[in-house]
């Protein structure tokens, strides 16, 4: 469970993206405090300093999606992360595997597919039920 009333979401992407875009605007009404980079660099500052709960990590980061992850993970960081991939091939997706990576989504599913899994996460790891995010307008 969250010991705060409002959950920290990690936005990477190399954008601006329509995905990321959509994500926000699905998220608006919640207590989501959204957080965004478009570096890797800035990915790790931010999730070493800001309490970050979930980070979604565009694979078209400069430097990676998958690399910026791999060093937030030796550096303890062991939160849930989502990464947007266009082409994700077997070699990627083992990868992603072995850094505990909770799904790996293409850009094109955007909310269709982005948004339900933010929430899932959130339900799934931290028990936070947004079911009716009309309780949050």
């Amino acid at each position: 469970m969250l010991d705060t009333t409002r959950a920290n979401l990690l936005i990477a992407d190399a954008g601006p993206s329509p995905w990321a875009q959509g994500l926000a605007r699905a998220l608006q009404p919640l207590p989501v405090d959204l957080h965004w980079t478009h570096t890797d660099r800035d990915v790790i500052n931010i999730i070493t300093t800001t309490g970050v709960h979930v980070a979604i990590v565009d694979d078209q980061l400069p430097g990676g999606g998958l690399r910026v992850l791999k060093r937030v993970r030796q550096l303890g960081w062991t939160k849930p992360c989502l990464i947007i991939c266009d082409h994700a091939d077997p070699r990627m997706l083992r990868d992603a595997l072995a850094l505990d990576v909770f799904s790996v989504i293409a850009p094109i599913a955007e909310r269709d597919v982005l948004t339900p899994m933010v929430l899932k996460v959130f339900k799934q790891v931290y028990q936070m039920n947004w079911a009716d995010a009309s309780a949050f307008n």
